[in-house]
């Protein structure tokens, strides 16, 4: 593998951690958010003493620290947000300079390795006979090995 390929494949895998890191953080502050309103007071009521006193498991957490960690979560969501339109524009650009290449092989090369396309996909996207997108998929193998 080139250190073409590389990089582009590295650039679409981190693409793919920060948008499951973006996720995971927005799932976190819904159940942050969450908790915060099961462990709000439900009213005046009155306490048994006669029953054992159980519990749910969950320690209220106090408004302050809910408020601090709401407002980390949404800085880390915000930092992640912009590493990752950093990334699609990179992966965006390339894609363009690709796509608009005159260069035949350097197309099927493209959509084969980086796009992860059949031969026969891109024989009929770039409008060839799938023997001949095979010829050029054969001729550049030794390319992206090396």
């Amino acid at each position: 593998m080139n250190i073409a390929t590389q990089s582009y494949n590295e650039i679409c895998i981190e693409i793919k951690i920060l948008e499951e890191c973006i996720a995971d953080l927005r799932d976190e502050r819904k159940l942050i958010l969450k908790r915060m309103y099961d462990n709000s007071p439900k009213g005046v009521g009155v306490v048994d003493y006669s029953a054992e006193r159980v519990t749910g498991g969950q320690v209220a957490m106090p408004l302050d620290q809910v408020v601090y960690r709401l407002n980390e979560i949404d800085k880390k969501i915000d930092q992640f947000v912009s590493f990752l339109e950093i990334k699609r524009d990179v992966r965006d650009r390339i894609d363009k300079i690709i796509q608009s290449s005159e260069d035949l092989d350097m197309r099927v090369v493209y959509m084969r390795d980086y796009k992860r396309l059949t031969l026969q996909v891109i024989a009929d996207d770039l409008g060839y006979s799938y023997d001949h997108v095979k010829r050029i998929s054969s001729r550049n193998k030794k390319l992206v090995s090396s």
